[in-house]
């Protein structure tokens, strides 16, 4: 028998298994896979929150939104018109109690405009008035809305802003009255169960006419005669209009002759001679109440 085939093929068989015992000796021992509690999620618990899940909540001293009720609130700046006083300032425009500037002129000017246009509006209505009734106290009385409109300019030029506002108003005023005027003359007679309301609106004027018409008789500065006498005058025509059963016309009439008061007393405020107006307010006009009062004679 050959030995050497023998003897090879042991050492074949040797080397082979040192080989493979060094393999597995440098192979990493295996690890154990622990378990986690809980799943995990991929950023560590960074999950946006949901109701009630760890919310952030403001600091104590953190300022939040006020809703109704906390706190007040912060107005938006009040808008002072041209001319109008402070308790403790003077007339706004500039340095003087007067003082206007150009922009407050402009602004009072477009008024003025405004006002011309409404006498340029009553006068067409009194073209087209002119063939039904009688238009020559309300002629009269858009001549002198014009009138005080120059006046008002001329106080405007002078930097007079106070007198210019109550001139002005008081020409829109005239202008207004005219119109009502015209409005009664065309007006329907009304019907009887006007009455009360009626008798209450002309005692309302009476003594409103009869206060103003006291105060100018002690004033010598200034002329409201025209006023004056057209408020009584109106006042008895709404008088005799009551007594005629025509209670709509009267109830209009007479609140003409309130509104050429009230001018008047408006003339008379703005130069400093008089304040407060009115009269007693007796029952004013409550139509649930049908008894008529009794209603003065035009007697001033």
């Amino acid at each position: 028998m050959n030995k050497k085939p023998l003897l090879s093929m042991l050492l074949v068989a040797l080397i082979a298994m040192s080989t493979a015992g060094s393999v597995l000796a440098a192979q990493p021992a295996p690890q154990e896979t622990q378990t986690p509690d809980s799943p995990t999620s991929p950023q560590d618990g960074a999950e946006p929150d949901g109701p009630g899940q760890d919310e952030s909540m403001p600091a104590d001293d953190a300022t939040q939104p006020e809703g109704p009720g906390q706190g007040e609130m912060t107005p938006d700046p009040v808008t002072t018109l041209p001319g109008d006083l402070d308790d403790d300032q003077d007339m706004t425009g500039g340095p003087g109690r007067n003082g206007l500037s150009t922009s407050d002129s402009s602004v009072v000017e477009e008024e003025f405009q405004r006002v011309a246009l409404l006498i340029q509006t009553v006068g067409d209505d009194r073209d087209f008035a002119g063939s039904t009734i009688d238009t020559a106290t309300v002629d009269a009385l858009i001549l002198n809305a014009e009138s005080l409109l120059d006046d008002a300019r001329t106080a405007l030029n002078a930097g007079d802003y106070r007198q210019a506002q109550g001139l002005g108003r008081a020409a829109a005023d005239t202008a207004k009255a005219a119109n009502g005027l015209m409005r009664s003359g065309m007006a329907d007679y009304g019907f009887p169960s006007q009455q009360a309301q009626a008798s209450r609106q002309l005692v309302n004027v009476y003594y409103a006419v009869q206060e103003v018409t006291g105060q100018s008789a002690n004033l010598s500065t200034v002329d409201v005669s025209f006023y004056i006498t057209t408020a009584q005058e109106l006042y008895a025509e709404a008088y005799d209009l009551y007594n005629d059963g025509a209670y709509e016309q009267a109830m209009q009439t007479a609140h003409v002759a309130g509104q050429i008061g009230r001018i008047a007393y408006t003339i008379q405020e703005v130069n400093g001679q008089v304040s407060g107006f009115g009269g007693p307010g007796l029952g004013g006009n409550d139509v649930t109440n049908q008894t008529p009062l009794t209603v003065p004679a035009p007697e001033f």
